[in-house]
Formats: C-alpha cells, sequence, structure tokens
C-alpha cells in the first residue's frame, strides 16, 4: 500500500463526485462512496506520519498551533489584534476595539503586565495601539508567551 500513490485517483474521484451530480443520485452516490473509499487508504496510507506531526507539531508551531486555536485567555487576545510591527523584544499591535474603551484598555494592560517577562506595557485608547517590550530570552522562559511570539512572528511572515 505505500508503493501506490493515491494523489491521481482522489483527484478523479472529486472531480467526477463534482460533477456525478448531474448523472442522477445512484451515480452520485456511486462516486461519492469511491471517493470516501480512497480517502481513507490515503488516510491508512500517512496515518504514521500524521500521528508523528499531531504528538511533536509541525516545524516550530505545535498541532494545535498549527490549526490557530487559541490556548488561552491571552492568545484570545493577541489574535484578536492586528500585529503592526514585530522586532525582537518589540512587538505592535493595533486594535479598534480599545479605541475610545479605557476599561477594555485598562483590562489589557492588567492581562499583559501580569507577566514579570514582560518590561513594558503601553495601551494607547485614542490610536488604538499596545506597545510590548520585553527581553526576548527572558520572554522565550514562558512557554505561554513563546507561543505567542511565534503566532506573531508566523504573522508577520504571511505579510
Amino acid at each position: 500500500m505505500k508503493k501506490i500513490s493515491y494523489g491521481l485517483p482522489l483527484l478523479f474521484l472529486t472531480a467526477a463526485t463534482s460533477v456525478s451530480w448531474a448523472g442522477g443520485k445512484k451515480l452520485h452516490a456511486a462516486f461519492g462512496a469511491a471517493l470516501l473509499g480512497m480517502s481513507v487508504l490515503h488516510a491508512l496510507q500517512h496515518r504514521k506520519k500524521l500521528a508523528a506531526d499531531a504528538v511533536k507539531g509541525v516545524g516550530e508551531l505545535g498541532f494545535l498551533e498549527m490549526l490557530s486555536f487559541p490556548q488561552s485567555r491571552l492568545e484570545a487576545i493577541v489574535r484578536a489584534v492586528d500585529v503592526a510591527s514585530y522586532l525582537p523584544g518589540r512587538i505592535r499591535l493595533r486594535s479598534r476595539q480599545i479605541i475610545g474603551n479605557e476599561s477594555l484598555c485598562q483590562q489589557v494592560r492588567q492581562e499583559l503586565g501580569a507577566f514579570s517577562e514582560l518590561d513594558t506595557v503601553e495601551v494607547n485608547g485614542i490610536t488604538g495601539s499596545i506597545l510590548i517590550e520585553y527581553e526576548p530570552m527572558q520572554l522565550r522562559k514562558n512557554e505561554q508567551l513563546a507561543r505567542i511570539e511565534r503566532y506573531i512572528i508566523k504573522q508577520m511572515k504571511g505579510r
């Protein structure tokens, strides 16, 4: 099973299933069943790699990060803002939600200020800016903050 590539049959069956609706329900169901079977074979073919990726993570990002699920309240906050700039030791975020909202500004200050690894946290409710300054090596000792920094770096590379 390892030597057979299921890529082309999967591509064909996907196209055939999409087009077969015009040929009637039985033909469409037959192609759909064949596509399902081929997909199962393909998953079995790659099950060891998928399991290894799920355990160790893909590249530097863990499996949950790869899927982009926030793992904490802080990550949810960071993912709800735009990354304006990143340099190791200095991150500027922007959020329209904090403009003119002093209670939200205070919440962000408290949430970020709770981390001793962060040297400076400035939240500006007029411009919607959040400036965070830190020592990179100190921050990376905290796994939660290191994960957020990796997420921010990934966002900057995607531009």
